[in-house]
């Protein structure tokens, strides 16, 4: 060969040697491409799959909305519970009410037709009465027909407040000045006396339940004809 000749032979196998460099990393650079296409595409499905399940702030809102509706549901019945009448399970053997007012706690505090007392009717109608205990409850006017020249028994009594079972209540007379030590209640036994013109007043005592009692400050109107004063609850625990 001549120089030339050699010149022309080394620039043909560089040549060669560059197509095939070329073949060779041709796969490579293809397989590089291929990797973020892959990546991108298990990225998109994995941010698919996961948008589909909840989130833990939405487990706990929905924990939290459970726990909500149970909560009040309970409070619900509770009140419910609350808010039933008293009297509920107790012998019915009382007068149509329509023909007498009861009391909120189930006994008669007025007939119908009987009209308060004025005295005991201007005290209350201020509306600041209150036998104070582990729950103050208001005083409230008591007229019912009687009868009698004398304060009843405590089982005549039971049956004009219509008590469910009169000779098996539990009721205690005592004087209002054993009732009243601390003179709170001056103003209503003041007020009942006026009612009756100066006729014995008694406190009567009436048992509910373990807890609950009746206050009855009473006395016999002047013709003797109905059983005036003023009636309130106390919780006693």
């Amino acid at each position: 060969m001549t120089s030339a000749g050699l010149f022309i032979s080394r620039s043909t196998s560089a040549s060669a040697s560059a197509s095939t460099l070329l073949r060779l990393q041709r796969p490579a650079a293809q397989r590089l491409l291929a990797v973020p296409i892959l990546r991108a595409t298990t990225a998109t499905h994995i941010a698919s799959l996961t948008s589909t399940l909840p989130t833990t702030a939405t487990k706990r809102t929905l924990t939290t909305t459970t726990s909500k509706m149970a909560s009040d549901d309970s409070y619900m019945a509770f009140l419910n519970k609350a808010n039933e009448d008293p009297s509920v399970g107790y012998p019915r053997d009382r007068p149509d009410p329509a023909t007498q007012k009861v009391g909120g706690n189930g006994f008669k505090t007025r007939d119908e037709d009987v009209d308060l007392p004025s005295p005991i009717a201007k005290l209350l109608d201020k509306g600041d009465k209150f036998y104070v205990s582990d729950a103050d409850e208001p005083f409230e006017g008591v007229a019912l027909k009687y009868g009698g020249g004398s304060l009843p028994d405590e089982e005549k009594f039971a049956s004009l407040i219509n008590h469910p079972s009169p000779a098996d209540a539990e009721i205690e007379i005592s004087d209002p000045i054993d009732w009243d030590r601390n003179g709170d209640y001056t103003d209503l036994i003041d007020a009942v006396t006026e009612a009756s013109e100066g006729k014995t007043v008694m406190v009567y005592r009436v048992k509910k339940d373990s807890v609950r009692v009746e206050y009855w400050v009473v006395s016999v109107s002047p013709d003797g004809k109905l059983l005036v004063g003023v009636r309130a609850l106390a919780v006693e625990s």
